[in-house]
């Protein structure tokens, strides 16, 4: 950490040497746009979009939810999700949990029909993690994600200047 540091402080300090590519973000950046790029692709054969995939597969893990919730689960702006929800509705995949009169609580839960969608969506899904970490052993891809998850934490905590 300590080359890093040193090479920020000088580019901070210098005003040169810095290279998108030396470091990680960029690569965050280009695996999930290309990520996101492969699944649009792979989920139009079941009409079906990646934001749509991860409403179904946040309601699947967790239950109903809110809007909210599934803003800050699916990594979505509300705007995006809340159109989702909207179409995934108009489809029949989800449903106004029972309960819930509050518009601004209002909760979401897959219908049959959406648990019939997250299940063909989620071969497609896997079909694509597994090309995506391929060649990775099991403690390499745990590593991985657990390096990820600290990186996530300290990104969450930085404060905006």
């Amino acid at each position: 950490m300590q080359k890093w540091l040193e090479k920020l402080e000088q580019v901070q300090r210098d005003g040169e040497g810095f290279r998108l590519t030396d470091y990680p973000m960029h690569y965050f950046a280009a695996i999930q746009r290309r990520n996101q790029v492969n699944l649009e692709r792979m989920l139009a054969r079941i009409d079906m979009t990646p934001i749509d995939w991860r409403i179904l597969a946040a309601i699947h893990d967790r239950g109903a939810m809110t809007i909210n919730d599934l803003v800050d689960l699916t990594v979505f702006d509300r705007f995006k999700v809340s159109r989702g929800v909207n179409g995934l509705e108009e489809r029949g995949l989800v449903a106004e949990a029972a309960g819930t009169s509050d518009r601004r609580k209002r909760r979401v839960t897959l219908t049959e029909n959406g648990e019939e969608a997250y299940r063909k969506a989620l071969s497609i899904v896997a079909t694509a993690y597994i090309a995506n970490f391929d060649g990775l052993s099991d403690d390499e891809l745990s590593q991985l994600i657990s390096l990820i998850q600290r990186v996530k934490d300290n990104v969450y905590r930085v404060e905006v200047y």
